[in-house]
């Protein structure tokens, strides 16, 4: 009976541990695409210097971010985000929008799929 309830609480917590990991991933990641969306009006609206202090902004908070992300999500994907904020970078410091605005997207779209890919969920079990 003891083994049992060791069993269970271990349940609670590892159940209770992945919530509150999928709650802070999701929070982190809206955190950072609306950073990205206030990045995107700089540069569409041609405010580069603004543009510059919210990117690094951007990458500052992921920096602090990474460093917990690494332990718990594909290392490929944290590469990926690195790359293009690199991307991003340059493309800012030339003041290229369109390649900016393509490269954004492609930063929106890797943040928006870490807290999808970590969900427990049956296409992610199987």
């Amino acid at each position: 009976m003891r083994a049992f309830k060791i069993s269970i609480a271990l349940l609670i917590t590892i159940i209770l541990g992945s919530i509150v990991y999928i709650y802070w991933l999701n929070t982190t990641s809206n955190n950072l695409l609306s950073k990205i969306d206030k990045l995107e009006d700089a540069v569409q609206s041609n405010n580069w210097s603004a543009a510059e202090k919210q990117l690094d902004d951007i990458q500052k908070g992921w920096e602090k971010t990474e460093k917990w992300m690494t332990t718990l999500i594909d290392h490929q994907e944290i590469d990926a985000i690195k790359i293009t904020l690199a991307k991003l970078s340059q493309y800012v410091h030339y003041k290229e929008v369109a390649d900016f605005m393509a490269e954004s997207a492609t930063l929106k779209l890797l943040i928006k799929h870490i807290p999808g890919k970590e969900k427990i969920n049956l296409s992610n079990l199987f």
